[in-house]
This record gives C-alpha cells, sequence and structure tokens, in this order.
C-alpha cells in the first residue's frame, strides 16, 4: 500500500504560482478529465439524485477551469428543466481562467470562496459537486469539508477523487511528461502520493455525518463517493 503523503504541496495552490503555467496546468487537467471521460459518471449521478423535473441548482465546489460545470450547465437536461451551477474557487487565478473558459454560457455564476467555508445556508441548493479537491485537505479539514457539502445541499453530494496507488502514481507520473506545465510535472504526482483510496473517503464521509452513501470505484484510478440526503429529496416541480 502506498502511504499517503498528506505534507506535501502542489504547487498550483500557491497564490504567486505563474499565472501561464497554472493556465496550461488547468488545460492538462481538462485533457485528461476528456481522455478518461470522468465527467460522465459525475453527470450520471447528479442526474440520479434529482427528484423533480423542475429548476435546478448545483453547486461545483473547488471548480478549477469550469469543465465539470460546462459539462453539467449543457448536459443535464433531464429531469431537470433548466439547470443553473454555481462555479466556486478560491485561486483568483483558477477563478478568472475559469470565467473565460465557460464564458459562453450564462447558466454558469462564478465565486470566490474557500471550499472549507460555505456561506450557504443549509438545503440551499439541489445538488453539490466536488471533484479533485479532496486530497488538498489533511483528515480534519476533509471531514469539515464533506460536513459542509452535505449542509449545502438539499438532495445529495458526489465527490469523486483520483485513489492512492502505485498504479495510478505510475500512470500519472509518465501522463505528466506530456505537459508543457512545470506545475504539472510537479503536481501530477503529488496529487496522487495525497490522495485519499477509497475505503478512506468513506471512512471520512462517516465522520462528517453522511449515512446513506455509495463508493463507485471508477477503475483503478479513481473513486466516486454519493450521499443521498435524508429524508429523500423531493419537490414539485416549478
Amino acid at each position: 500500500m502506498l502511504q499517503r503523503q498528506a505534507g506535501l504541496t502542489e504547487l498550483m495552490d500557491l497564490r504567486d504560482a505563474p499565472p501561464r503555467m497554472l493556465a496550461r496546468s488547468l488545460a492538462d487537467m481538462r485533457r485528461v478529465n476528456r481522455l478518461f471521460g470522468w465527467h460522465r459518471p459525475v453527470m450520471r449521478a447528479v442526474q440520479s439524485l434529482f427528484a423533480s423535473s423542475g429548476h435546478c441548482t448545483v453547486l461545483d465546489v473547488a471548480a478549477g477551469s469550469g469543465d465539470l460545470s460546462l459539462a453539467m450547465a449543457r448536459g443535464l437536461p433531464r429531469p431537470c428543466r433548466s439547470v443553473r451551477v454555481i462555479a466556486a474557487d478560491v485561486h483568483p487565478t483558477v477563478l478568472a481562467v475559469g470565467q473565460r473558459h465557460t464564458s459562453r454560457t450564462q447558466r454558469i455564476y462564478w465565486v470566490g470562496l474557500n471550499a472549507a467555508l460555505l456561506p450557504f445556508p443549509r438545503g440551499s441548493v439541489d445538488v453539490v459537486t466536488c471533484a479533485s479537491a479532496l486530497h488538498h485537505f489533511d483528515d480534519r479539514d476533509a471531514v469539515s469539508l464533506l460536513a459542509a457539502l452535505a449542509g449545502a445541499a438539499r438532495c445529495g453530494v458526489v465527490v469523486t477523487d483520483a485513489s492512492r496507488s502505485r498504479l495510478s502514481l505510475a500512470t500519472v507520473s509518465v501522463l505528466s511528461r506530456f505537459s508543457r506545465s512545470p506545475l504539472t510535472w510537479h503536481d501530477g504526482p503529488v496529487s496522487v502520493r495525497r490522495a485519499y483510496t477509497a475505503d478512506e473517503a468513506v471512512n471520512l464521509a462517516r465522520s462528517a455525518g453522511w449515512r446513506h452513501m455509495q463508493i463507485q470505484r471508477l477503475g483503478p484510478f479513481r473513486w466516486m463517493l454519493i450521499g443521498r440526503t435524508s429524508p429523500p429529496c423531493f419537490r414539485r416541480a416549478r
């Protein structure tokens, strides 16, 4: 078992990360998401959590450059009559990149906020998503984050991230060398070393008070945690 190295730092987390290198690294992440199709299972999970055909709101926490937000804004027609996505990130450069990347749609609203300090009232959005971010938090902060995500969601939460393993580390180490960004060369392997396994993610969610959840292993490299609110989410269409 590859031991987790929570004390490592990813360069893209630094406020003074060079904007051009950071933008290239975010583009690398979009390419990997397209290559492996990581957004498709997330969107299926989000759709399964909606219980009405009304106007649906999704909060995408740690949205990065917004490729998942954009996919949901464009690709969640059922059961929703319309979809509004609130994309949130704390890094100012990442926010700017995300706003540019998603500028052609009016269904995405960007906000700058710390994922660990969500200012949303309880149950104020239908579904909360959080992709590729949990590994940035130590155990205690990860539990706090998962509790905050569940608190904001009326219907449920979908969290997905890399799975820590020697195979994941070897694969990411090779793929990262195809990038032109030194940030990707460094951060790709570091993100795997910091990542949680699927079993660890379940334990964190339990500590955060999640009760109705399921874990899906998305091949050898990734997992997805789906938490449904209790009581079940029902609403008449508006």
